[in-house]
């Protein structure tokens, strides 16, 4: 019989943290900390594969810089904007507003991520086309690799949906991999034991030669995600409208969390009520 995922449960209330714990009874192995501090030393001594904490955007930093490969999932019924916020811009979270549903995304986030082997190795680089020098490879997998950028590094040029072009993993001098080209999937900010915080980007690598498969799309179903990428795309260069009367570039707007509505700030609009419309935007280079 398979041991389940270990879970790390942060909350300095007791009745909360016991309320969790008796919904994951046998479907996890279950640890508890109170603070961000005891989470980045129980991580340290054994890494989780999902920790749970409240939906507090307070806590997000301290999460980012200690969880390392840990998946994240925030419980509440409310849904802070601090946290939406942090999803749009790429936190790999997610959210449950109920904790009879705390059992189910524990469930489907401790499972193995696909198929896929990832190795952590030491003495490995990447680079690609057009950067001016190599960046330490963190780890590396038969669908994709991460690296580590400095905290003052250009973040811009690597935010999720970037694609890199003619990406080389080099060991020293000899080259070890090389790949048609990658596009960045994630940003986290990490802070391994003993080494100074950092980010670790994440991208998936496409296999090098004539054949390319074409691009997939990604279903976002976590509402945290949703209404910040939404948010994202209001405070950049909006989001455009497309219906049977005409389109239109809304450039401001709103999300209503609570009511599960956008409204957007369209004072020349054709559009009717009813009428059925399609939106889109663009962020980080990926419509």
């Amino acid at each position: 019989m398979n041991a389940g995922p270990q879970v790390i449960l942060l909350s300095p209330d007791a009745h909360e943290v016991d309320r969790w714990s008796g919904l994951l009874e046998g479907a996890a192995d279950v640890r508890a900390v109170a603070s961000v501090e005891a989470l980045a030393q129980a991580i340290a001594h054994l890494p989780a594969d999902v920790v749970v904490a409240p939906c507090d955007a307070r806590l997000l930093e301290g999460i980012q810089r200690c969880r390392g490969d840990s998946r994240l999932i925030l419980c509440g019924s409310t849904l802070p904007l601090g946290v939406v916020d942090a999803a749009g811009q790429g936190y790999d979270l997610r959210h449950v507003a109920r904790e009879s549903q705390l059992r189910h995304e524990v469930h489907a986030l401790g499972r193995p991520r696909s198929l896929m082997i990832r190795h952590q190795l030491a003495g490995l680089s990447v680079r690609w086309s057009g950067v001016e020098r190599a960046l330490p490879l963190l780890d590396i997998s038969n669908g994709g690799l991460s690296f580590r950028l400095e905290l003052d590094g250009e973040l811009e040029q690597l935010l999720p949906g970037t694609l890199l072009s003619g990406v080389e993993v080099h060991r020293g001098p000899s080259l070890a991999l090389c790949a048609d080209s990658a596009v960045g999937r994630y940003i986290e900010q990490a802070t391994g034991p003993g080494k100074q915080p950092h980010y670790r980007i994440g991208c998936e690598v496409s296999a090098p030669g004539p054949a390319q498969t074409p691009a997939r799309g990604a279903r976002f179903t976590d509402g945290a995600t949703r209404a910040g990428l939404l948010r994202e795309a209001l405070r950049g260069s909006g989001i455009l409208l497309q219906g049977a009367s005409g389109n239109i570039l809304c450039t401001g707007g709103k999300v209503e969390i609570e009511n599960a509505e956008l409204a957007f700030a369209a004072p020349l609009s054709t559009f009717e009520p009813y009428d059925v419309v399609r939106g889109s935007f663009e962020l980080g280079g990926t419509s």
